[in-house]
């Protein structure tokens, strides 16, 4: 019995979600072409990241600079113009002990024009994390989660450049 207590305590296996919700200044339909991959205005691309074509109809692949070793592998799942846009994606190499993600934007109108985005994020960690590990892999989800809402928000108010030149506060 006294064996056991020394035994490493494992994460529960399984998706894990993420939810959180942000006032943007603009309209949903300007948000909305800041996150669909085949807009112009899609704000990866206008901050200078790699976003090509997939190999099929609502598939694409996006490319970070300093990261052009990795590819994002992005698959649309939802799509309902100015209100809804979700996508599944995965790293090559894997990135961490992140699987894939699967995030879907929900944009509410507000009456004065400006909207609520909501975010919802379900992760697939790889199985068999301790406890410790499974809790640092989640922290760093969330935190980016909210860096990439925050970083929405700076975007479609202040612009691309504003959006590229964010510093967001890393967790040690």
């Amino acid at each position: 019995m006294m064996f056991g207590w020394f035994k490493k305590k494992m994460a529960p296996e399984g998706p894990v979600d993420f939810a959180l919700d942000m006032e943007i200044a603009r309209p949903a339909a300007d948000i909305y072409r800041l996150l669909d991959w085949s807009d112009d205005m899609n704000a990866k691309r206008a901050e200078g990241q790699q976003v090509l074509a997939g190999a099929g109809i609502g598939q694409w692949r996006l490319i970070m600079q300093g990261m052009e070793d990795v590819t994002f592998h992005l698959n649309v799942t939802q799509e309902e113009r100015d209100r809804l846009y979700g996508y599944t994606c995965q790293a090559d190499p894997m990135i961490g002990r992140l699987v894939s993600s699967h995030e879907v934007f929900r944009i509410e109108p507000l009456p004065d024009g400006t909207s609520k985005v909501y975010l919802h994020v379900t992760a697939q960690f790889i199985d068999g994390m301790t406890e410790k590990e499974f809790a640092r892999e989640t922290a760093l989800m969330s935190l980016g989660c909210h860096s990439s809402l925050a970083r929405l928000k700076i975007h479609a108010e202040h612009g691309p450049d504003a959006a590229r030149d964010a510093q967001i506060v890393a967790m040690d």
